[in-house]
């Protein structure tokens, strides 16, 4: 037969052979295989975990063996624990040497296992007969010739090995001596099962993360509780309070921890005096430590302490407090912020920071409506609201700058955002809405906006009443709330006023048609001063107050008038209504005097504008008579000079002053356009198709036009005569630019013929060759060359000079 097996070395048991490394394998001698056991591991592994094989348990069973010895009179008496391949003796009495002092024997000298192997009791009168253990060597060794075993157990009844009376002599043993064993087996296996109860304990004891402390109370001599000593601790409680547990067995709790809080003593004195289990949450201040847990009372003055280190959770919760805190400090400071959480059906969940200042809403009104509730009507209707959940759930935020609803009607501009609220797996369980109170600075904006558009209108109008018109949209389209605006013409001697039709928001009646002053009171008196008039409340305004009635038919409570002055004369009113009174913030009142200010700017620029058109059309009518009578004296008294071409030329460089005269009479006689400048002169001589004009068109002082138009008229003559023009097919180019250099912009002009016939320096300089050499300032500048092309003149100057006037 093999003496080694796939698992591990093979030695002979009762005829078997066993694997140690695999004992839940035997080899059985009458098959010749392998069987498996799992029972015996399973048995072992219960035995091991009980800790049966430990020495230190034997004196539990002393006192039963020597008993049974006592009882069956038998020489030996024992309890056998099975191992792997031997049998422990958990106590044993009369045994000879060395088997006394060892406490264990090999499998081959137990007859033990027999009735762990049947369950039930071995009874063998005399071992050299007997066929299952004649060749057992505790015969031999121990003197073993008679054996009765009963079976222990462990409380779950797995059997573990056996208690047996011995003789050294064969022996018929009775049934009342095995009724008597069986009983002595009873007391074994509860002492057993005390023991595992106990092994258990101590393991928990020993494992548990909770410290553990067996404690009793001392007291004064009147009986009072004024102290507990530590009489048993687990490791745990060592690592709890940082103090090694061997430290504190034997000592109070004063002793361990000098200044310890009385707390801890007055608690086990209640629990100690009532009986009842009391839990705690405490600090140990001395130590800087937390603590969760439990007293329970175990006798009069015992007791027993269970407790947790809590310490890291009590700072977290300390630090999330405070973060709460700061966090609801931070929510009711943030009353520029409305913050608001939304469920997935987008119903308002929550109503937080300056939400009920900004919508004049409170929590309880607004939670659980729609998300939809605080936006306004046209932007309900387009489905901002659903599409800001879409946004943020698709792409983790929404921009929200827009206006929206309070509960009195009136509107509030937010700037904020929606944002998903996300759980750790990646689903959405809601919205937050956190957006800022924008509404001074989008009303300081868009009245900005409106100065812009203001001004860009006026430019274009030519009529004050359309100016005034003009200033009462702007006006009604940046006052929340208006609802009705216009302008009327005023007779001021009449002390009435036209109302021409205007703007009426919807349910509002129109108010066109004829009104006397008068008839609403007093404040016409400050409108003839020029004063604008902001009545917020014209049933309480001493200069309404009397016409209230006739207000309300027109549906009018809130009044702002802008007096229109013309030469110190009351000719026109501005207006805007309210059908609530208002109180004007100090924005509103200074946007009011702003568009006010602008308007009669506005219109003093159209009276000037339309004065300066009177006086400009006398000036001209008067020039031109003057021009005339020049012209006519020149003729008559140059009559008698028989060469007409100076003559001529002299009366068409008349000519050309006189349109450029005209041209800066348009003006004001302020500036001249460059380009129109030039076209006035050019287009008296020669066709659009034969001359071409290019250049950024510059504005023009006074002196600089003049020069300009006469410097246009002696080439223009020139080409005439000589040059480009004085055939059928000549052209003429004047083009010019701005060079940078310097710290200033110079103005380069040339003048280029071509295609006309060739030409060539005239032999001698006259009047015309000498003005176009004084160049555009009348200091020269001017490069004159004459190209097989044609005539080509360079001018030069600068830009600043020549809007000098």
């Amino acid at each position: 037969m093999p003496d080694d097996c796939l698992f591990g070395r093979i030695s002979h048991v009762n005829r078997q052979r066993v694997c140690h490394l695999c004992p839940i394998f035997v080899f059985a001698a009458n098959s010749g295989v392998f069987i498996h056991l799992p029972n015996r591991s399973k048995r072992i592994r219960a035995v091991r975990n009980a800790g049966l094989f430990e020495p230190h348990h034997q004196a539990e069973f002393n006192d039963i063996v020597e008993t049974v010895k006592t009882a069956l009179r038998c020489p030996v008496a024992i309890v056998s624990i099975l191992d792997e391949d031997r049998q422990v003796f958990a106590a044993h009495v009369g045994l000879p040497a060395p088997w006394a002092e060892r406490g264990e024997t090999p499998l081959t000298h137990s007859f033990c296992q027999h009735v762990v192997d049947d369950k039930k009791p071995f009874i063998v009168g005399d071992a050299t007969m007997h066929e299952r253990v004649r060749e057992n060597l505790a015969i031999r060794d121990l003197g073993v010739i008679s054996y009765m075993g009963v079976p222990v157990t462990l409380p779950d009844g797995t059997i573990i090995g056996a208690i047996a009376a011995i003789d050294g002599q064969p022996r018929d043993w009775s049934h009342s001596e095995l009724g008597l064993l069986a009983q002595f087996a009873k007391i074994a296996s509860n002492h057993i099962a005390t023991l595992v109860s106990d092994r258990r304990w101590s393991n928990l004891f020993q494992q548990l993360e909770e410290g553990i402390i067996r404690g009793s109370v001392i007291r004064d001599h009147t009986g009072k509780v004024i102290d507990w000593r530590y009489d048993e601790v687990n490791p745990a409680l060592g690592a709890h309070i940082n103090i090694p547990s061997e430290n504190t067995v034997g000592k109070t709790i004063r002793e361990v921890i000098p200044g310890v809080e009385d707390e801890w003593v007055r608690d086990v004195e209640e629990v100690v005096a009532t009986g009842e289990t009391k839990r705690f949450t405490r600090s140990v201040g001395v130590l800087g430590r937390w603590f969760d847990g439990y007293i329970q009372a175990t006798g009069e003055d015992t007791f027993i302490i269970m407790l947790l280190d809590i310490t890291e959770r009590m700072s977290a919760v300390a630090s999330l407090q405070r973060s709460e805190e700061q966090l609801r400090l931070l929510i009711q400071a943030a009353k520029d912020y409305a913050i608001l959480t939304l469920d997935l059906d987008g119903r308002i969940s929550s109503w937080y920071g300056g939400a009920e200042e900004t919508f004049g809403r409170s929590e309880a009104d607004m939670t659980g409506r729609p998300f939809r509730d605080i936006f306004t009507p046209e932007d309900q209707a387009a489905g901002i609201p659903d599409s800001e959940l879409a946004i943020a759930a698709e792409t983790g935020v929404a921009i929200d700058r827009r206006w929206h609803i309070r509960a009195d009607g009136t509107r509030v501009y937010l700037d904020g955002t929606v944002r998903p609220l996300v759980t750790e797996s990646g689903s959405v369980r809601g919205y937050i809405k956190i957006a800022r109170n924008a509404t001074l600075e989008k009303q300081a904006q868009d009245r900005q906006l409106a100065f812009l558009e203001f001004g860009d209108r006026i430019r274009e109008l030519e009529t004050v009443t359309d100016v005034a018109f003009a200033a009462s949209e702007i006006m009604v389209r940046n006052l929340e709330g208006a609802t009705r605006a216009g302008y009327g013409v005023v007779d001021a001697v009449a002390e009435t006023v036209q109302m021409l039709p205007g703007w009426c928001a919807p349910g509002i009646d129109p108010i066109a048609g004829l009104h006397h002053f008068r008839d609403y009171g007093s404040f016409i008196d400050d409108l003839k001063r020029g004063d604008n008039i902001i009545i917020p409340d014209v049933t309480i305004d001493p200069r309404t107050a009397a016409s209230a009635n006739l207000f309300r038919q027109i549906s009018l409570a809130t009044l702002v008038n802008i007096p229109i002055i013309e030469h110190g004369v009351f000719v026109g009113v501005m207006f805007v209504h309210y059908d609530n009174p208002h109180e004007f913030t100090p924005e509103e009142r200074d946007f009011v005097r702003t568009i006010a200010d602008r308007t009669r700017e506005a219109a003093s620029r159209i009276r000037a504008e339309e004065d300066q058109q009177v006086l400009n059309h006398e000036i001209s009518h008067r020039l031109k008579n003057t021009m005339a009578m020049v012209q006519a004296i020149a003729t008559q008294t140059l009559r008698p000079i028989t060469d007409r071409g100076p003559v001529e030329a002299f009366t068409n460089r008349l000519h050309a002053l006189s349109k450029a005269h005209e041209v800066l009479l348009g003006q004001d006689w302020t500036s001249a356009r460059m380009i129109q400048v030039m076209d006035t002169v050019l287009h008296q001589m020669a066709l659009p198709e034969r001359y071409e004009i290019a250049g950024p068109d510059l504005e023009l002082g006074p002196r600089t036009a003049l020069s300009l138009a006469l410097l246009m008229h002696e080439l223009g003559t020139n080409a005439l005569k000589y040059g480009a023009w004085s055939n059928e097919s000549g052209y003429v180019s004047i083009k010019w630019r701005t060079e940078a250099g310097n710290g200033e912009d110079t103005l380069a002009l040339v003048w280029e013929e071509r295609d006309g016939p060739p030409v060539a320096a005239p032999a001698g300089k006259g009047f015309g060759s000498k003005l176009i050499r004084l160049g555009l300032m009348g200091t020269g500048g001017v490069d004159i060359s004459y190209e097989p092309t044609g005539l080509k003149v360079e001018m030069r100057g600068l830009v600043s000079q020549l809007r000098q006037s």
